[in-house]
């Protein structure tokens, strides 16, 4: 590895022409600093849900931070138990007979005893990968000074503290272009980072350390989930991974040692930098593992051999380039009005001549200490969680709308496994949910269950696309819409027999669950202007259910009071979710926040979180293929001044919006591709548009187009 240089560098795009454009100038010439989004940690974590994620939609790690002892707990996207086969129950047929005559003769109470026969296995369950160990010497535990930070600014994770008057940093990110987590550690003092690494994995697994500074593990998933647990197994017939961590060093008198056959000790290092790669064996959900042509260790050696010849700020450089890319796509602000805490960062542009001519000029960002100061005390997350009802901060709602989409961005990449309701992040070999069909996975299945053409999908599924029903109450284990929840309306059903339901007293009046209300969200059948008698009974069925639910309920929730241009209500619900949840004292159902900002069920379920994202651009821009809706639930008395830059609409349409003082200030659109867009809408004002590919319309508070302009050919936004 080359020598490291000094100061933290990334990567980005200089602005263009079309940009400036694009982005505007002087829409908003009042509006504050941005702020940099970060979630913040005053000291380690002591639960799952205090640590940090990372991930590259294919490899994550959760970042403890703690300081003698750190982990770094890992997971592969295609680790999960299990082999393909038939799962389907082959007395379904029978018994679902028998339910429907129950059914017909009025007994439900015994079709729903009966329905318990249509169930079937679990689905599979997905698998952590195993960990990343770092062990330091006593010394280490008078630290001071303590601050974790994940960035989502650049997708990294960087730890300070304090030995004496040394500093030591630990950075972490995990590299989509290259397939690695990196994990580097340094200090102001030289000879000073000494520590022993190994890996270890709560599957069933063997690791050795060899000489070349690289320790190799190997192991396999269960090949069968046995509930009510997962048991660990040598049988080779599961999937089968491999994980080989690399230690490079610098140092005149650095030494590394191999130690009890699979760890490495480090000793007297100016900096070590850590680079994990992992490959499973998985080649699909209908090829058996088993029959795999994969080789987990030599894809991992072969990943992990390509860089070695890549410095930290290098593969740091790839790292943003890529990741940039994507996340500075959106821009928000929101401004309550009040004088809150300026923060910013102090940007010093460097050009590099010698960089790839797809990396961009090169930008030295100073990391300043008052970023996350209230005064002079340090403020954590978790603690403007706790304070948002008394100061309703906006920016920790940025940062939420923002961390929504880190997330989506970490845990699903083109090529990834879908990210199922944990993300990529899971530390349990028997992990509370799988992918859940009724947000989640579309998955084709055969007639075995019903005897009946077509296909079915039921709530729940794993790697192994597994449709049939779930074991467990027919409550909710039989559930065969989840395909039908993701591709069209069971209203066509309707349409084609006129057969009436029979109407019942609802037995849980406040369920979590609203999906008799997919017309109004997320689907658009329901709407204030084309359909106003079912908005009302919409907000009927929405008082009737409550607002108490889990971080997804109320998501959606949100997403729905939006669509019935409730703003008040809507931000009510905000306030609701960003409520500190302690993983000691959880209660069912109740959502909130971790400190870590995951969304909590509880336990932990990443929909919330996306959720969140969702409902915010809800309530700012809404369409249709050919309706677009500006500011449509925007709470004016609580961000009367604020922006959204880089949203997209219906149509590939591209929106950009200000406003100052409750009302719109500006707007403007932009498609690469001919939109059927034909209508501009605000607070009831309507204009007729018609947009042409590739060029920028500028719009004013009364919907009048100012100026159209072109967009400069090849620039992405």
């Amino acid at each position: 590895m080359e020598p490291e240089e000094e100061g933290e560098w990334v990567w980005v795009r200089p602005p263009t022409e079309a940009d400036s454009e694009f982005w505007g100038n002087g829409d908003n010439e009042d509006d504050e600093p941005s702020r940099p989004l970060k979630l913040v940690f005053t000291e380690p974590a002591k639960h799952w849900t205090d640590a940090a994620p990372i991930g590259n939609g294919r490899l994550g790690a959760m970042v403890w931070g703690n300081v003698p002892n750190e982990t770094l707990q890992l997971n592969h996207d295609t680790l999960w138990t299990g082999v393909p086969g038939d799962y389907t129950n082959p007395d379904a047929p029978s018994v679902l007979s028998k339910v429907r005559k129950l059914v017909d003769d009025g007994q439900y109470a015994e079709a729903t005893a009966a329905a318990f026969g249509l169930s079937d296995h679990p689905p599979e369950a997905y698998q952590p990968l195993g960990n990343i160990n770092l062990e330091f010497d006593d010394s280490h535990l008078t630290y001071t000074s303590y601050v974790r930070e994940l960035d989502l600014s650049t997708a990294t994770v960087k730890i300070k503290y304090n030995l004496g008057d040394v500093e030591f940093t630990r950075e972490h990110f995990s590299s989509n272009p290259h397939q690695v987590v990196v994990t580097k550690l340094s200090s102001t003092k030289t000879a000073s980072i000494s520590f022993i690494v190994y890996l270890d994995s709560k599957l069933h697994h063997h690791s050795v350390a060899n000489s070349a500074n690289r320790i190799i593990m190997e192991g396999n998933c269960p090949p069968k989930r046995r509930p009510p647990k997962v048991e660990l197994s040598k049988n080779s017939d599961g999937i089968q991974f491999a994980a080989v961590l690399d230690v490079q060093i610098a140092g005149n008198n650095a030494v590394v040692q191999v130690v009890e056959d699979r760890k490495l000790k480090i000793d007297g290092a100016d900096w070590a930098v850590l680079l994990l790669a992992a490959s499973s064996s998985f080649e699909g959900p209908f090829i058996n593992p088993a029959d795999s042509k994969r080789d987990p260790t030599s894809e991992s050696l072969n990943t992990a051999n390509s860089i070695q010849n890549l410095s930290f700020s290098q593969l740091l450089a790839y790292h943003l380039d890529d990741y940039l890319n994507l996340f500075h796509r959106v821009e928000l602000q929101l401004s309550n009005g009040s004088d809150s805490i300026k923060k910013m960062n102090l940007i010093h542009i460097k050009h590099n001549t010698a960089c790839d001519d797809n990396l961009y000029a090169r930008r030295k960002l100073k990391s300043l200490k008052h970023d996350c100061l209230n005064g002079n005390v340090l403020v954590s997350t978790a603690e403007r969680v706790n304070s948002f009802k008394l100061d309703e901060d906006p920016s920790l709602v940025e940062l939420l709308f923002h961390y929504g989409r880190y997330l989506l961005i970490s845990s699903s990449r083109p090529g990834t496994q879908v990210s199922n309701l944990q993300g990529i992040w899971n530390k349990d070999l028997e992990p509370p949910w799988e992918y859940v069909l009724n947000i989640h996975y579309y998955l084709q299945h055969r007639n075995v269950n019903y005897e009946a053409s077509g296909w079915v999908a039921h709530q729940v599924s794993d790697v192994w696309a597994k449709t049939s029903p779930d074991e467990g109450d027919p409550v909710w284990a039989v559930w065969p819409m989840g395909g039908a929840w993701l591709c069209t309306h069971l209203w066509n059903h309707y349409t084609f027999s006129l057969d009436k339901a029979k109407d019942f007293e609802d037995p849980e009046v406040h369920h979590r669950h609203v999906s008799h209300l997919f017309g109004l969200f997320p689907g658009h059948t329901i709407t204030v202007e084309k359909t106003p008698d079912l908005c009302k009974a919409a907000a009927n069925t929405l008082y009737k259910r409550g607002d108490i639910g889990p971080g997804w309920s109320t998501t959606w929730k949100m997403a729905l009071w939006s669509h019935l241009r409730d703003s008040s209500h809507t931000y009510l619900l905000i306030k609701q979710l960003i409520n500190l949840v302690d993983p000691d004292h959880e209660a069912d159902y109740e959502g909130g926040l971790y400190s870590n900002l995951f969304t909590a069920h509880p336990p932990f379920q990443i929909d919330a979180n996306f959720g969140f994202s969702a409902a915010i651009a809800e309530m700012l821009v809404q369409s249709t293929m050919e309706d677009l809706y500006l500011l449509p639930a925007l709470p004016r008395d609580k961000w009367p001044r604020g922006f959204v830059r880089g949203l997209k609409a219906r149509g590939g349409v591209t929106v950009n919006i200000s406003w100052k003082e409750g009302q719109l200030h500006g707007a403007r659109l932009w498609s690469k591709t001919q939109s059927s867009l034909k209508r501009l809408h605000y607070n009831g004002k309507v204009a007729a548009i018609s947009l042409s590919c590739g060029k920028i319309y500028i719009f004013n508070q009364h919907l009048k187009c100012l100026k159209i302009t072109s967009m400069i050919e090849g620039v992405s936004l």
